[in-house]
């Protein structure tokens, strides 16, 4: 569920809207429409679309219900460290540790890059989009496997051009940074561990 927040109409976007706070984005974003928003704040949203429509997802009380939009909101910014946010719930099947499925789902999310999570059209499409979406899908075109091991987590790559090198390791750097603060929530916030300690670039070789 989250990314419900992406696929809102224009009712659901001015009701949802309204409760959002975008901070400083409005005034240091020139050129922005609805769509931009959506796709910056859509954790936001996912939030306020499960609220919404909870009762077609039978959830089986509000404890689980609180807990799936705090996690659903937590896949992207929101601060994993706060207790008050991200508590742990005393529930029928036991505790639910929001902050640590959080920093789970935040990770699993980032390490989406792979070119199999698109279907190979919208690789083809590519002349039809923006540069900047054009540059985002040869990276993940150029990332042919993402591998979760005990200690580390490899990016098996394939650069369709030299020129993607360097923006494949900035990519391996951010993802990196979200490995990072996703151990130290789960080190902080719960008696649970993330393993794995790196994200390396590793040549594609195949089988």
């Amino acid at each position: 569920l989250h990314d419900t927040g992406m696929g809102i109409g224009d009712k659901d976007f001015e009701e949802f809207s309204s409760k959002i706070d975008y901070g400083d984005y409005l005034s240091t974003h020139e050129g922005f429409d609805e769509s931009d928003l959506v796709r910056a704040f859509h954790n936001e949203f996912s939030g306020h679309y499960i609220r919404k429509y909870a009762n077609l997802f039978e959830m089986p009380s509000e404890d689980v219900l609180f807990a799936i939009i705090q996690v659903c909101r937590g896949h992207r910014k929101t601060d994993l460290y706060d207790k008050n946010e991200y508590p742990d719930i005393v529930s029928e099947g036991g505790i639910i540790r929001t902050a640590y499925l959080a920093a789970i789902v935040r990770l699993a999310d980032e390490i989406d890059v792979a070119s199999d999570r698109n279907p190979e059209i919208l690789f083809d499409m590519a002349d039809l989009l923006s540069e900047v979406d054009i540059i985002e899908f040869s990276k993940h075109r150029s990332i042919r496997e993402v591998e979760v091991l005990k200690d580390r987590i490899a990016l098996h790559v394939d650069p369709i051009s030299p020129e993607y090198v360097p923006r494949l390791q900035e990519l391996a750097d951010k993802i990196q940074q979200t490995l990072d603060y996703c151990r130290a929530v789960a080190e902080s916030r719960s008696d649970l561990r993330i393993s794995q300690t790196s994200v390396v670039l590793v040549p594609y070789a195949e089988d």
